[in-house]
């Protein structure tokens, strides 16, 4: 599996974009993925986009996109912000990252609405894989595969949900964020002690179809549950990086790392990214 690309993320907040992306080559990165977070859905600054295409043109770096979330409600069951969230993709999202000629295109299909009711889920979930439906298309038409992630809770926390996403809609590919994957079962638990079997339940129902991964640490400091930490500072142990890379075989692994050991937002690119090239290049 020589051909895993690894990467780090790149956000709105980062100063120095050329900077942090000379640091994330000479760590061994090869490709970054992009957080149209606002105002980025609008378009980067001059100089933001000069760094980026430095990077692709003299590094050889490929470009994600991982769309944005907040104030974004792809499966929302009310028509109007449904419509304003899928017409800020169609019109912006996919604008930009046909421009950045990103290899794939990440979003999160979700709702802030009570998907605990039943008949509330299913209206999400139909409106979720109708976006997403769409959205695959769109992608297609500028050469970008569409990824569908979970997240940490409500809509597509849970393998039912996106499975039932990503069978609905082939054409549609999947992001496994494995933090989010243990966050989700430690909102329901605390209880860090079934780990091992939350991954091999997700990676043995969703791991064939996984295009990109997403790895970072997580724990439960002071009853909160804080998640983007450097690898080795929470709960994912090697042995856990290792058997999910036994049953993974993703195009991409983002080492989607945005907060020192402490907690603290950082833009510093730490490590880690050698020790997964090590895992998901020779684990096959």
């Amino acid at each position: 599996m020589g051909g895993v690309r690894i990467g780090v993320p790149l956000w709105p907040g980062s100063r120095r974009v050329g900077e942090l992306l000379a640091s994330a080559w000479r760590m061994g990165a090869d490709y970054v993925e992009v957080s149209l977070d606002y105002p980025w859905m609008n378009g980067l600054r001059l100089e933001e986009e000069k760094a980026l295409r430095r990077a692709v043109g003299e590094w050889g770096f490929r470009i994600g996109v991982h769309g944005p979330w907040r104030d974004v409600a792809l499966a929302s069951p009310i028509e109007e912000v449904w419509e304003a969230s899928l017409r800020l993709f169609k019109e912006k999202v996919m604008r930009v990252a046909s421009m950045l000629e990103a290899d794939y295109i990440n979003m999160h299909v979700s709702t802030e609405e009570n998907v605990e009711d039943k008949p509330i889920r299913g209206a999400a979930l139909a409106r979720g894989v109708e976006a997403v439906r769409l959205l695959a298309e769109e992608a297609w038409s500028i050469g970008a595969e569409l990824t569908v992630e979970n997240v940490p809770r409500k809509l597509c926390s849970t393998v039912d949900d996106v499975a039932g996403i990503l069978d609905s809609v082939p054409r549609a590919r999947f992001c496994l964020d494995v933090a989010h994957a243990l966050a989700s079962y430690l909102w329901r638990s605390r209880d860090p002690s079934l780990i091992h079997e939350i991954l091999d339940h997700w990676t043995a129902a969703l791991g064939s179809r996984a295009y990109v991964l997403h790895v970072h640490d997580v724990r439960i400091k002071e009853g909160r549950i804080v998640e983007h930490l450097p690898l080795g500072s929470g709960l994912l142990s090697r042995s856990e990086l290792e058997a999910v890379a036994s049953r993974v075989r993703p195009a991409y692994v983002l080492l989607e790392v945005f907060k020192d050991a402490e907690g603290r937002r950082t833009d510093r690119v730490g490590g880690g990214i050698d020790v997964l090239r090590e895992l998901f290049t020779h684990s096959s």
